[in-house]
């Protein structure tokens, strides 16, 4: 039984390892936190789009993500959220119909060149 537990213990482990170094964990906490709170306004903020494994399993996996999660995480909010620029958010605070679904604005830590590369 307690090798039973000790395995469990194991697999929740490496499940959530999975999920934060993929990038995927914000996402999921971002949709978590908005189910119910359609009208909320959302910022993502990603620091590197690269497929180089030493940034993404560098202990900043929340914020790196490979060019494909990111490509899956676009399509996701394009189906599910408005996306919206970031400057145009004060005043979409102001004017925006309060029965809307969600608004997203995207933003990107820092100039790196993999940003524009893989995320434009």
């Amino acid at each position: 039984m307690e090798v039973l537990i000790r395995f469990r213990r194991v697999i929740l482990r490496l499940i959530a390892q999975i999920l934060y170094y993929s990038g995927i964990h914000s996402l999921l906490r971002i949709i978590l936190n908005t189910i119910g709170k359609r009208k909320a306004i959302i910022i993502l903020l990603y620091h590197r789009v690269t497929d180089e494994i030493d940034f993404i399993t560098k202990g900043m996996g929340g914020v790196h993500t490979s060019k494909v999660n990111f490509k899956k995480h676009i399509q996701f909010l394009k189906k599910n959220y408005h996306i919206v620029p970031l400057r145009g958010l004060n005043s979409l605070l102001k004017t925006r119909d309060k029965n809307t679904s969600a608004y997203v604005a995207i933003t990107f830590d820092d100039g790196f060149q993999d940003i524009y590369l893989n995320a434009f």
